[in-house]
């Protein structure tokens, strides 16, 4: 696409959803690594990790995701950690992706939420990838 045909499409309000068919199109043979390339390129920084691996929380966070938001079993003992809370967000909110840029969409909505530059309201953390 040349740089005029993007000026309108901007114009337009159109940019991001040729931009990202042309990505699609671009990208649909590409190469695993290529993709994980581009994703740590699209993404931004996550939390710290500790010493264990897990997230760089305050204890008030961790509080408020283990009462509010932690998938629960029968017993109600936790069944996930805040980690495999916000890859289980990440990825169902990238099931609305072209199949090509799941992955790509799904690590950069993964390090939206571990940076806490975006968390989405409450029913989307409770209920996304539930079933």
């Amino acid at each position: 696409m040349t740089t005029q045909e993007l000026t309108v499409a901007a114009a337009e309000g159109e940019t991001d959803d040729i931009l990202r068919k042309q990505l699609a199109e671009l990208l649909a043979d590409a190469p695993g690594d290529l993709l994980s390339r581009l994703a740590e390129s699209l993404g931004a920084s996550g939390l710290a990790a500790d010493s264990d691996g897990a997230l760089a929380l305050s204890d008030n966070a961790k509080h408020i995701l283990d009462q509010r938001y932690l998938r629960r079993d029968a017993d109600g003992n936790a069944t996930e950690t805040p980690a495999q809370l916000f890859r289980r967000v990440a990825c169902a909110v990238a099931q609305g992706e072209p199949e090509a840029l799941k992955t790509v969409w799904e690590d950069r909505f993964y390090r939206l939420l571990t940076s806490l530059r975006f968390l989405p309201n409450s029913p989307t953390i409770v209920n996304a990838g539930t079933g």
